[in-house]
């Protein structure tokens, strides 16, 4: 006996729930997958600063335990541009320019227009790069080109050395007390706003955290308001 078969193709409501569950399977994939890649650039900034702390201890412990001053670790040759071929820093943290600016550059940074208060800064034609030096390195800052020695530093496990800046218009800041050198958010949750017509807004502030590298060597993430509500990480560095 010959069987014949026929082809039975999918009606409507199968398609309609087969779109339903790729739906819900995607709302609950996309969520994770952006936060697994906010935790990778976060862990990627995090080496950066502890590529860039460790060349900082490797040229005072050159240099009879002298820090370098903010104002000469590299050059900038306009607000919020770095020269990546001058600077004392720039041999001991890598050999190459392309090197030493992947270093000095967060992937998650957006490289967001400069903030700055009390100034009309102008824009520059590329930032390139997202971190900045506790300005309490040097001596007679701002621009001071001595720094000071590493063991005048009295709690190294505590102040800050080097952290991610919001914009960056120079190599070194002031901390919170001053008016436009502040943590960036961008290693916050989802919500997080990485602009400058917002980035005071209510999410930045309670949901941003950047990276920051201590004086003993270590690297943290820190929340934007620890940042503000503990100036002791940017206060001077002999108490």
């Amino acid at each position: 006996m010959r069987r014949t078969f026929t082809s039975r193709g999918f009606t409507l409501i199968e398609l309609l729930v087969v779109i339903g569950i790729i739906f819900v399977l995607a709302s609950i994939l996309f969520p994770v997958v952006s936060a697994i890649n906010r935790n990778s650039k976060a862990a990627v900034c995090a080496s950066n600063e502890r590529q860039l702390v460790a060349a900082i201890l490797s040229y005072t412990a050159s240099n009879d335990g002298v820090l370098p001053a903010p104002a000469v670790c590299w050059g900038t040759s306009s607000w919020g541009v770095a020269d990546f071929n001058s600077g004392y820093l720039m041999p001991t943290l890598a050999p190459s320019v392309e090197a030493r600016a992947q270093i000095l550059h967060c992937p998650a940074d957006t490289l967001e227009q400069l903030c700055s208060v009390g100034a009309d800064i102008p824009q520059p034609p590329a930032r390139n790069f997202s971190y900045s030096l506790n300005i309490n390195i040097a001596y007679a800052p701002p621009g001071g080109t001595v720094g000071i020695r590493l063991q005048q530093v009295k709690n190294p496990s505590a102040h800050v050395m080097v952290y991610e800046e919001f914009a960056p218009n120079d190599v070194y800041c002031y901390g919170p007390t001053d008016g436009d050198d502040w943590l960036t958010g961008r290693h916050g949750g989802p919500g997080t706003i990485e602009h400058r017509a917002a980035y005071q807004n209510s999410n930045w502030r309670m949901d941003g955290r950047g990276n920051v590298g201590y004086f003993d060597g270590h690297v943290a993430i820190m929340s934007v308001n620890t940042y503000f509500n503990s100036t002791y990480h940017f206060g001077p560095l002999n108490q």
